[in-house]
């Protein structure tokens, strides 16, 4: 299951070059999220990575600034961590 289609306008990763750009200097100029999360085992059936969720609140972070009149967007999630005890 993936989020990306359904924000991919506010994640950088979906967007061409250009786009970012224009965001990033705009007028007024984009904030941009930077998502952090674990990457651990949840178990043998669940893909490993809270970093994936933490992408998404960001996403919809995004989209509701963007709403707002406040132009964001979200960086690609910095996965960190891990624990081998599941």
């Amino acid at each position: 299951m993936s989020h990306r289609g359904s924000h991919a306008s506010v994640l950088m990763s979906a967007l061409p070059a250009a786009n970012v750009r224009a965001a990033l200097f705009g007028t007024p100029p984009a904030t941009v999220i930077l998502p952090f999360g674990s990457h651990e085992d949840h178990g043998p059936g669940v893909p490993m990575g809270d970093y994936r969720l933490a992408e998404a609140i960001a996403a919809r972070i995004a989209e509701r600034a963007r709403t707002d009149g406040h132009p964001a967007l979200v960086a690609p999630a910095v996965p960190f961590g891990g624990a081998d005890f599941f």
